[in-house]
């Protein structure tokens, strides 16, 4: 498994990841429009990282780094945060979250 910052050829894979995350999330609730733009514009901004396998991607997690109010410092606040089904409780979350936060700390976020 790899785990990488996304590309623009993965928007297609995330919007699905994104679109499943919701459906598990609620049995009423489906996407009501297509997130392809913004999920293109936080992979131009290096948001979203991806688990990837021989198989393609199995999750991601998409965090936005931004200055705290309160201290000014950088802070990662994770907005999105999913791995499909079928590869839970393999790791790949604890994966993609320790990459986040080594990017974090990267940046110097408190």
């Amino acid at each position: 498994m790899v785990i990488r910052f996304a590309r623009i050829g993965d928007v297609r894979v995330v919007r699905t990841l994104v679109e499943k995350m919701i459906r598990e999330a609620t049995t009423d609730r489906v996407p009501s429009t297509d997130r392809s733009s913004a999920i293109a514009w936080a992979t131009r901004n290096k948001e979203i990282l991806v688990a990837e396998e021989n198989s393609g991607v199995v999750g991601f997690i998409h965090g936005v780094l931004h200055e705290d109010i309160i201290d000014g410092a950088p802070n990662l606040f994770i907005t999105s945060f999913f791995v499909i089904a079928r590869r839970r409780n393999e790791g790949i979350g604890s994966s993609l979250l320790n990459a986040s936060i080594q990017y974090a700390i990267k940046k110097e976020a408190s």
